[in-house]
């Protein structure tokens, strides 16, 4: 493993001495930090940044990077991310791979002045932040909820307000310096999806505005408080169904959490799966609002109730 190890950093050396002799030779040498950008992402969380930086700097954008295609529905047919298929439309070099070593020797030969990554799905190793200028989005208010599922963790905590971290990447889980932040209240009856659409909105718009106004050439920012990080994880599947002996309160901060998808389920009386994707409290009891029969499309509760008539305990 050393010696395999070795082998690739004396590749990402040499790499690094071929480009910087292309460009410091026969191409004007980059001063300004979006003068070549590359963007990390996958999902769809991360389109209306991508498309915020392709019309502001579509001259500039040299190269994007996301997940190789996974399979996905009932026949595992591989498939692209959204980041892929925006690529594709828009004619942006892609770039897929999940591999660190390969990663690292692709963004060598492209040398951008700045990766902004969101979502990409890979934690950077040390050479990459160490020598790039590596900005990071996040869907929450850092050092709070680092890690894979923020506007999860901050509904399923019942916070009443959330917001975007922008920092500078380093080899460890989002605890980088911060950059620019900026917050949103979270209304009472948002779910995850609610509160997801408004996030990607909010990111794209404090990506811009700290490109646009920032005259470094390199990234600073103010270092987090690390004692006070907390973590959050990738939802399993064992956390979504919902477990009636949980306070109301409880209950109704998972459905909204996980709503519209995953999905917080029950098993009805007649054996069911019905995906409860709204509901409030009334009297100290959670009632259903919206809800999703296996096999079935979206209905109101009432409606549900009128074919199975005390199928649900609540």
């Amino acid at each position: 493993m050393k010696r395999k190890h070795s082998v690739t950093n004396h590749l990402f050396k040499d790499l690094q001495k071929e480009t910087s002799t292309l460009y410091n030779g026969g191409m004007q040498e980059t001063k300004k930090l979006t003068d070549r950008i590359v963007f990390m992402g996958s999902p769809e969380f991360c389109i209306p940044s991508l498309e915020a930086l392709y019309h502001r700097y579509s001259n500039n954008l040299v190269g994007i990077f996301t997940q190789p295609d996974r399979p996905k529905g009932r026949n595992k047919k591989p498939t692209p991310t959204p980041v892929k298929k925006w690529g594709i439309q828009n004619k942006v070099p892609i770039f897929q791979s999940d591999q660190a070593n390969d990663i690292t020797m692709q963004l060598t030969l492209l040398e951008p002045t700045l990766i902004i990554v969101i979502a990409f799905g890979l934690i950077l190793p040390k050479n990459i932040t160490d020598h790039f200028n590596c900005l990071n989005v996040h869907a929450s208010l850092l050092p709070k909820y680092r890690g894979a599922s923020p506007i999860q963790a901050s509904l399923l905590e019942g916070d009443t307000e959330t917001g975007i971290s922008l920092i500078k990447m380093t080899e460890k889980l989002d605890d980088g310096p911060i950059l620019a932040m900026e917050k949103t209240a979270i209304s009472k009856n948002e779910t995850f999806g609610d509160l997801q659409e408004r996030l990607r909105q909010m990111s794209a718009t404090c990506l811009l505005n700290y490109l646009e106004t920032t005259a470094d050439t390199k990234l600073h920012g103010t270092p987090q408080n690390h004692p006070k990080a907390s973590y959050c994880y990738k939802i399993r599947k064992e956390e979504l169904q919902l477990d009636w002996t949980e306070p109301p309160k409880m209950l109704l901060r998972k459905i909204k959490a996980f709503s519209p998808l995953p999905g917080a389920y029950t098993i009805t009386q007649k054996g069911q799966r019905i995906k409860i994707l709204d509901a409030k409290i009334e009297e100290g009891q959670l009632i259903p609002i919206t809800v999703k029969p296996e096999g079935k499309q979206t209905m109101t509760y009432k409606d549900f109730c009128r074919g199975n008539e005390r199928d649900i305990t609540c």
